[in-house]
């Protein structure tokens, strides 16, 4: 008969070695599956995060990556949003005022959108979201000057295009495209999904519920009480990125307010949209390495990943979604609302390009601002190489021609 020790043992040791085995091979295997530095809801309080695991669940294959966020998210809850809320009031950053209209750049992922961003804020009249604020949005008031210190050194790279991940350069602004690092400018998008949740990213975080949180794409089909929720929450944190810096302008970068024209236009008077169109057969390609690369690190539920149609169906229908609002939106912008753009012609022509938005928009000395930068970006791109995709199947072209029919005609690309 087994001793006691032999007992404990078992019980203590094996069996929970053999329970912890299970949860970590059974599972079918997944891409990234131990990457957590990326997870999209690091900056969400722990209370509203753990709600959206009891409301949707986590599958098996993903239960580290919960438990990392859990973390994070109770530190923040305990330590850190309380010091920041008691220096930084609610009240005291709703009384911030935007007092210049804002520049949005719009367009489709893989558009081409970073790098306009990077490029204008350059301009030290312009601020844009960084990083590390749209990662914890509630926490960068207090936290933010230390930590990009703490890691004024951190090297990564970017899993969908293997562009290095950096800081800025001493002096604030990036002279050449190097990537995302804490202090770089980045996409409101982040922010609003860790603030309020209502973003079609969460999409992302939980396959299962893709659609249903497709509908934060363009909003159209959000209750009222959802829609000025939403509202709320951009307007906080847009002005909570002005607190420091009232007197700059906000540009900024979202390729889901493609979809969301007139709600920012309403929000926001005299707000200035900057869209930029790609190749359309480009767009999907690099898309599709997007999901592969990216979006699987932001999983909590397993998606049904060896199935590619249903990457590319959503890749497909998101599309259609998203430029089936703009276009009925953009109809009833104002031709100096809008200025047009080509990724294409922003490579090739930097200097060129951004010149003929400063133009568009009326805004002042250019070559003062910019053209040092401009320069900059042109020599760091002697060493920079665009990746390349395979090639697209004759089925998969006529699907892209077909559904994306609208697009190619608009901004005149050759199916």
């Amino acid at each position: 008969m087994p001793s006691l020790l032999l007992w404990l043992f078992i019980l203590l040791v094996l069996l929970p070695a053999v329970f912890l085995l299970l949860l970590i091979k059974l599972p079918k295997p997944v891409p990234a599956r131990w990457e957590v530095r990326l997870f999209l809801l690091m900056g969400m309080p722990a209370d509203q995060f753990l709600s959206y695991i009891i409301q949707n669940g986590v599958d098996p294959v993903f239960w580290h990556r919960a438990l990392y966020a859990t973390y994070i998210s109770l530190m923040a809850a305990f330590f850190w949003i309380p010091k920041e809320e008691e220096k930084y009031s609610v009240e005291q950053i709703e009384e911030v005022p935007i007092l210049h209209p804002p520049i949005f750049i719009i367009g489709h992922y893989r558009s081409g959108t970073s790098l306009l961003h990077e490029l204008l804020n350059n301009d030290e009249r312009l601020v844009a979201p960084t990083a590390f604020q749209c990662y914890v949005p509630r926490i960068f008031l207090g936290r933010e000057r230390f930590m990009t210190k703490q890691f004024a050194g951190l090297q990564m790279e970017r899993p969908m295009d293997s562009m290095k991940v950096g800081e800025r350069r001493e002096g604030g602004r990036e002279g050449g495209r190097k990537g995302v690092g804490l202090s770089s400018p980045f996409e409101d998008e982040f922010a609003i999904a860790n603030l309020s949740g209502l973003s079609p990213y969460m999409g992302a975080i939980f396959p299962r519920q893709y659609h249903y949180y497709e509908r934060f794409l363009s909003l159209k089909d959000c209750t009222q009480a959802e829609l000025s929720a939403w509202k709320k929450t951009i307007t906080f944190f847009f002005k909570k990125v002005l607190y420091r810096q009232q007197d700059k302008r906000l540009i900024l970068k979202s390729p889901s307010h493609t979809a969301r024209v007139l709600v920012l236009r309403e929000l926001f008077p005299g707000a200035k949209f900057i869209h930029i169109s790609r190749d359309p057969y480009e767009i999907y390609l690099s898309t599709q390495k997007l999901h592969e690369k990216l979006l699987i690190q932001w999983c909590l539920q397993r998606p049904p990943y060896e199935d590619k149609n249903w990457i590319k169906g959503n890749i497909i229908s998101h599309f259609r979604r998203m430029y089936d609002a703009y276009f009925q939106d953009v109809k009833l912008l104002g031709p100096d609302e809008l200025i047009d753009i080509r990724y294409a012609d922003l490579l090739a022509n930097p200097m060129d390009t951004l010149r003929s938005i400063y133009e568009k928009f009326h805004i002042d000395r250019f070559d003062e601002n910019m053209r040092p930068a401009i320069l900059a970006y042109q020599e760091a791109q002697k060493e920079f190489k665009v990746n390349q995709h395979q090639k697209l199947s004759e089925e998969e072209r006529a699907v892209v021609a077909d559904v994306w029919a609208d697009y190619f005609a608009y901004y005149k690309y050759n199916p």
